[in-house]
């Protein structure tokens, strides 16, 4: 009897550690799985007057050689940021055209080819040429300090990021998805 006892005991006890092993090896990682998704979120965080930017995270200068920041065009009413800094942050390559003083972004992983030029409120998107601001036809990329600053909206939209702004702290943030 002591011996039968000791087995029910012993079968008990070892259906019970098979239950908990089932459940917690088996039934919890179905319940929380997390879908796959073959593309990833990134995010650049900027901030009016100060030249150093957050990417994924990181903070780091915005341009090492110089003291480049985003500012606010007032007379304008629309922010602008160092363009080598940033974009090439967002996988996209940037060739200067010194002679007639031409921007092309190429974005890596979607083949987006964006042109423009100092001074020139018009650009080409995918060969398409646009106003880089449909209210503003003043708005145009330009040079300070030896920089070449763009207007964040424009360019991020383009390379389909979402630009939100926090007016609290003067604080820009440029989300994508790279797939």
């Amino acid at each position: 009897m002591k011996i039968q006892k000791k087995f029910s005991n012993l079968k008990r006890f070892l259906l019970i550690v098979l239950g908990v092993f089932l459940f917690a090896f088996i039934l919890i990682p179905f319940t929380f799985a997390i879908p796959m998704s073959d593309s990833t979120v990134h995010n650049i965080e900027l901030q009016i007057d100060n030249p150093y930017m957050s990417v994924d995270g990181v903070t780091m200068k915005i341009d090492p050689l110089s003291e480049a920041a985003p500012i606010i065009v007032p007379s304008w009413k629309r922010t602008m940021i160092p363009l080598r800094g940033v974009i090439e942050h967002m996988r996209a390559s940037v060739k200067w055209e010194a002679k007639t003083k031409s921007i092309t972004i190429t974005q890596q992983f979607s083949s987006i080819e964006i042109v423009l030029q100092v001074h020139n409120p018009k650009a080409f998107v995918q060969g398409e040429e646009c106003w880089i601001d449909d209210e503003n036809h003043q708005v145009a990329p330009f040079i300070l300090h030896q920089r070449t600053y763009i207007p964040v909206l424009f360019v991020s939209k383009s390379l389909n990021a979402k630009v939100l702004w926090n007016p609290k702290g003067k604080l820009i943030t440029i989300e994508w998805e790279e797939t």
